[in-house]
């Protein structure tokens, strides 16, 4: 448990990039997974859910105030749940890799939940300041900005933490009384979401002006594969 809540404190500050501070694109899948499997002692395993998720969530961005799927966190959650189930089914690689993209879609629908909540919580806090303001205490901005920041990421630890252990605890009850060969079923899963994923990410490139990236992108990543 220590070890999924130090990973949920590491999930927590990189969400914040997704739209509270930084705005370095380390929340993005590919980045905060890696980070994740990096500090959970498995960089590998948190680069492939990484990159997994990146190619379907890359298309779906919060723009302004547009309630959209949580595919940040809901990455990071996949990822903890990913290296959990590892480090106890190491044989069952491609049913942990489904397991995690089922909690990724999990905690993707909750997290849109737990960012409505946390823009009720700001509205009360920015309608606080504007009163605090009204008095001539100008100190308000500063100790609103820390006062949100700080609630996102306790909200955050708690939202990451309560996900990772649930998913990780549930599908560590359905590898226990699954039949050992099912796993070769699951690796068709992995097929079929780049396949979804190429083609989400395709839909980037109706623009002219991004078609121009979309060969030599395409070389490089064939040589990638390739060597």
């Amino acid at each position: 448990m220590l070890e999924i809540l130090l990973l949920s404190s590491i999930g927590a500050i990189l969400s914040l990039d997704t739209t509270a501070a930084f705005q370095v694109m380390v929340s993005q899948p590919v980045v905060a997974c890696a980070l994740i499997g990096w500090f959970g002692g498995d960089i590998v395993l948190g680069l492939h859910i990484g990159f997994l998720l990146q190619l379907l969530w890359l298309s779906n961005l919060p723009v302004g105030a547009a309630l959209v799927p949580e595919g940040n966190v809901g990455s990071m959650i996949a990822a903890i749940v990913a290296l959990r189930l590892d480090s106890q089914f190491p044989s069952a690689e491609s049913i942990i890799i489904l397991a995690a993209l089922l909690s990724a879609l999990v905690a993707s629908y909750f997290g849109r939940k737990m960012v409505k909540v946390m823009r009720d919580l700001n509205v009360r806090l920015f309608d606080r300041m504007l009163n605090r303001l009204k008095n001539g205490n100008i100190a308000a901005i500063s100790q609103t900005k820390l006062l949100v920041i700080g609630q996102q990421i306790v909200i955050a630890v708690f939202f990451v933490f309560l996900l990772s252990s649930v998913m990780a605890n549930f599908f560590k009850f359905l590898l226990l009384n699954m039949p050992p060969h099912w796993d070769q079923f699951a690796q068709y899963v992995e097929v079929a979401v780049l396949g979804s994923g190429i083609g989400l990410t395709l839909t980037l490139y109706h623009a002219k002006k991004n078609v121009i990236w979309l060969v030599p992108g395409f070389i490089l990543g064939l040589l990638i594969w390739i060597l």
